[in-house]
């Protein structure tokens, strides 16, 4: 498929950045970059060969577009080169489905969700763990400031962590199904 109309894939997710290229991750483990304008399949940055090996469930894109970081129903989060599609990285989360990742604002951070009730927190440059979050599931993402964490979940809850310290300082309920998306505005 060489089009992004002609796609017959289950698309999970797509992004599209302000240089008009549409990025969409499927479930045949792939991430595709489409031009915009065209609807031409700029590049496949990744496949089962080297990447996941079940859905692409969530992906994220730098803000200076370096890397792109994916996370899969297979318990990995990889992190390529976002021009390249170059793997630099796995992460590895046994008996996980990964349903959500997140970049921090200055690039410093990678945070997966799962269906496990964890959120991890892994420098992006290293691959280190830096910290583990119990007791939330499924969506996470960073405020604009990058010092909180915010997390969503079948729960019917949203719960704000401080990075720095790795604790819960809030959560938010009144919500009466799942919760499935936040934003936060940098006012």
């Amino acid at each position: 498929m060489n089009k992004l109309n002609e796609s017959n894939l289950n698309l999970q997710i797509i992004s599209i950045l302000e240089d008009l290229i549409v990025v969409s991750g499927s479930s045949d483990g792939t991430i595709k970059s489409w031009n915009f304008l065209t609807g031409n399949l700029e590049k496949t940055i990744q496949g089962r060969t080297e990447g996941h090996k079940n859905w692409v469930r969530a992906f994220a894109i730098t803000h200076n577009k370096k890397y792109v970081v994916s996370g899969s129903e297979d318990g990995t989060v990889k992190i390529w080169g976002f021009w390249s599609g170059e793997l630099l990285r796995t992460l590895e989360i046994p008996k996980a489905s990964i349903c959500s990742v997140t970049v921090s604002p200055e690039g410093r951070y990678v945070i997966s969700g799962s269906f496990d009730k964890v959120i991890k927190i892994w420098e992006l440059s290293t691959g280190i763990l830096v910290m583990t979050l119990t007791g939330h599931t499924d969506q996470v993402w960073f405020t604009s400031d990058g010092k909180y964490i915010i997390s969503a979940s079948w729960d019917k809850t949203v719960r704000i962590w401080e990075l720095s310290k790795g604790t819960l300082i809030r959560t938010l309920s009144g919500n009466t199904d799942q919760v499935w998306t936040v934003t936060t505005t940098s006012d």
